[in-house]
């Protein structure tokens, strides 16, 4: 049975737990994985030193004692705490483009420091108020 894509095993000190969850959700549907395997999978595909973790949270049970959601929550708190939205937003608040970033990329930047700021409705404005700031060339605001 062959598979379509690959999962690699999950990095801490570089990959992102959040976009690593939605891929393997991806990977899962893709590859039709039923239920019953989703916690096999996710064992094989984690890497040995994030399981032994895993494994180390759970102690005294087994790890093959927790459903699938489990672990995947339990693999959310320990690889992706929640952060504190005013930090967040401080970090954001105080991003200015960089001398040799373009605006473009100076934009994908600050969407991607506004997913954790928890803005709601007010994320446009946001994102408008802090480009305006925080871009170096000026001269685009003088028309």
């Amino acid at each position: 049975m062959s598979s379509t894509g690959k999962i690699s095993e999950f990095h801490p000190e570089s990959d992102d737990a959040a976009t690593y969850v939605m891929r393997l959700k991806h990977f899962m549907v893709a590859n039709k994985i039923e239920d019953n395997n989703k916690l096999f999978v996710l064992i094989t595909v984690l890497g040995s030193k994030v399981i032994n973790t895993l494994v180390d949270l759970v102690t005294p049970d087994e790890l093959d004692s927790k459903t699938y959601d489990q672990i995947i929550e339990l693999f959310l708190n320990q690889y992706k705490p929640e952060k504190l939205t005013v930090v967040e937003r401080n970090i954001f608040n105080t991003r200015r483009q960089k001398q040799f970033e373009s605006v473009q990329e100076y934009i994908i930047e600050l969407k991607h420091l506004a997913s954790t700021c928890k803005f709601g409705t007010f994320l446009n404005e946001a994102l408008r108020d802090r480009l305006v700031s925080g871009v170096l060339d000026e001269e685009l605001w003088q028309n």
